[in-house]
């Protein structure tokens, strides 16, 4: 019984070494509805794809097996949206957050 708390913690530390997984699916967002950009398979983290002074999201779908946080300020601050698997938004996003 001893060996039980050794390799929970052996396990532990591996899971928390191991770079973040890539989501898989898309994250697609327009800023004039004409030209769309594409994050394909984003890993978890902060992405910022709009200035502070830049126009925001006006459509962002979510095509991945996880949720996104929509912000409408850069750096995934400020006011926030979640977005759920395969939903859209029209949330202004400036960045967003994989989990």
């Amino acid at each position: 019984m001893r060996s039980f708390p050794v390799i929970a913690a052996a396990l532990l530390i591996a899971a928390t070494a191991l770079p973040a997984a890539a989501t898989s699916g898309n994250l697609t967002w327009t800023f004039d509805q004409e030209k769309w950009h594409v994050h394909a398979d984003p890993a978890s983290g902060c992405y910022t794809i709009a200035g502070q002074n830049s126009a925001a999201t006006v459509l962002f779908r979510n095509e991945s097996r996880r949720g996104v946080i929509l912000h409408e300020d850069t750096r995934c601050h400020g006011p926030s949206d979640f977005l759920a698997p395969k939903r859209e938004s029209r949330f202004p996003a400036r960045s967003y957050g994989v989990l």
